[in-house]
């Protein structure tokens, strides 16, 4: 008969200890501040959706008429910025469990909401993460357990 100690209990009890000790909300914060950072340079700069084409392109009136009023001088594709309301209103925002992209007002929210409703700019989304966002956020928190974890 071959009889096998271990000390498997102990080893759970102090995993489920490290596991109960990590801030999650200082780590969804690192998680929200670094994709706020990406949808902003995506969205506001680079005139990406979330499937990763261009948003679309400005009219030839608003972008030559408009825009250079504002000091914009993007050229014709669509970067969802005029005042830098848009982007200058999302912020970070505490939520149940962690920290949450909201914006400043209804009428930002609102107005967000319908960008991604219109048919000239293909009626998509534009502020979901995309595919590279989603994974640089679980890269974040699996590095900030890591680095819990690493500090038994």
């Amino acid at each position: 008969m071959l009889r096998v100690e271990t000390n498997m209990d102990v080893v759970v009890s102090k995993l489920a200890t490290k596991m109960s000790e990590i801030d999650i909300d200082k780590m969804t914060h690192l998680q929200a501040s670094s994709l706020l950072a990406m949808i902003r340079k995506r969205v506001h700069v680079e005139g990406r959706a979330s499937d990763g084409a261009p948003i679309g392109n400005y009219s030839k009136h608003y972008r030559d008429r408009i825009r250079p009023k504002y000091g914009r001088k993007e050229g014709s594709k669509v970067v969802l910025s005029l005042t830098r309301a848009m982007e200058n209103g999302m912020v970070l925002t505490p939520i149940t469990n962690g920290t949450g992209i909201a914006y400043l007002t209804k009428e930002l929210l609102q107005r967000a909401k319908w960008q991604e409703k219109r048919a000239c700019y293909g009626s998509r989304p534009i502020w979901s993460p995309t595919t590279e966002e989603r994974d640089m956020v679980m890269k974040i928190g699996q590095k900030y357990i890591d680095e819990h974890f690493n500090q038994l």
